[in-house]
């Protein structure tokens, strides 16, 4: 069964379920498809990122309707960071007091709010950075607790390869979204583009209604915390890959644009689709050679593919793009993989919030930098990436070598 029809025949919405969490033996041999709720969470996944994939569009939109400078695109695009960052600490407490399914609700919820909010944007200014943060918000939210509810789902020899699926179904709707929203934004305008996010989230949150829960977790402790809080080594890995990531989903589009480039979504196409087929395909890959493995031989490479971005000419998206969905697309759901498995099953969505509140801190770095780019250039900007993300990947050496 493919992953489109495996969305496509998601139940309909019905009471949530209250059974408990089903994990197939550690030696069956079974499809990751053939787990039910597991298909469900994929349903989930791929209607909340198909809102949010909407928002890879911003920069584009930004410069060319509100004619915005480097630091207005930054700093609209850095709203992100700003609310993972700010939810990081409620992502625990958060758990404790509702459970996975309903902060899985809440997640496509703030992401629905965001997108309605946007109808009401007439320039760069406090309320797109506000909305924008909502979906920051959301995405720390869903990140946290979509991830730790793979590991309760799938058996733990096929956690690198579920999440890596897992995290596709979330980049697959960048095939679609932005190109759509690219030509939709310049031929109806930005209100039916934003409305129709809102509802795909909404959606989301109907179907997240009807996810498992995991049994109830206890009182926070000092030493619980301690325990869930991943080593400094990997945090900072992760802030660092944020970066990385922040710089180029912020300023390529503005980037292209000053090298006469127009049709700028068909870099993100190409790095889904190239993404999607390694994930797919390599899975049994993944988990032969391991996450930490493939996490610093994809990192190696994704610094490479920044260097060559600072270069970025005409023709060169679609080539960027594939090389982008070769590092990037790997290095993120191995990097993950890896870090989770790094200690015990203790305060796990802990653990996962600590992580992607690093990596939402290092994107929030497009703040900035979006000054460095007003004087010195885009193209600055990745070079810059490029070398920090190498003393990261230099980092993750070290870290596998403990």
């Amino acid at each position: 069964m493919s992953l489109a029809e495996t969305v496509a025949e998601a139940p309909s919405v019905a009471p949530p379920s209250t059974k408990p969490v089903a994990v197939p033996a550690a030696g069956t041999s079974e499809s990751l498809l053939a787990i039910p709720d597991f298909r469900l969470l994929l349903a989930v996944q791929v209607l909340f990122w198909s809102s949010s994939s909407v928002f890879l569009m911003l920069p584009k939109y930004l410069a060319l309707q509100f004619h915005a400078n480097a630091f207005w695109i930054g700093a609209v695009m850095g709203g992100l960071g700003m609310g993972a960052v700010l939810m990081a600490p409620a992502i625990g407490p958060l758990n404790r007091r509702w459970g996975r399914r309903r902060c899985l609700v809440l997640a496509n919820l703030c992401m629905a709010l965001g997108a309605f909010l946007f109808i009401g944007v007439h320039g760069p200014g406090p309320l797109a950075v506000f909305a924008r943060s909502l979906h920051g918000m959301a995405g720390a939210i869903l990140y946290a607790h979509g991830t730790v509810l793979v590991i309760d789902l799938v058996p733990r020899h096929r956690l690198p390869s579920a999440i890596a699926l897992y995290m596709t179904a979330g980049l697959l709707p960048n095939v679609s979204s932005p190109p759509l929203a690219e030509w939709l934004l310049a031929t109806h305008g930005p209100g039916l583009v934003f409305v129709s996010a809102g509802l795909l989230a909404l959606g989301g949150a109907a179907l997240a209604w009807r996810l498992p829960d995991a049994a109830e977790m206890p009182a926070a402790t000092s030493e619980a915390g301690q325990a869930g809080r991943p080593a400094v080594a990997l945090l900072a890995v992760s802030l660092l890959f944020g970066l990385a990531a922040g710089v180029v989903f912020t300023f390529h589009q503005p980037l292209a644009l000053a090298r006469g480039v127009q049709r700028v979504s068909d870099f993100l196409v190409a790095f889904t689709l190239t993404a999607t087929a390694l994930r797919l395909v390599g899975g049994g890959w993944i988990d032969h050679f391991g996450s930490g493995r493939v996490a610093f031989w994809t990192g190696a490479g994704y610094a490479l593919v920044l260097l060559a971005m600072a270069a970025m000419g005409p023709g060169w998206l679609i080539p960027l793009g594939i090389c982008f969905g070769a590092t990037h697309g790997l290095f993120f759901p191995t990097f993950i993989a890896y870090a989770l498995s790094r200690g015990d099953g203790a305060a796990r969505e802990v653990r996962m919030a600590w992580i992607s509140a690093a990596d939402k801190f290092g994107y929030l770095c497009v703040l900035p930098l979006g000054l460095v780019a007003n004087a010195a250039g885009y193209e600055v900007l990745f070079v810059i990436a490029a070398a920090l993300l190498a003393v990261g990947v230099f980092i993750l050496r070290k870290s596998r070598e403990e």
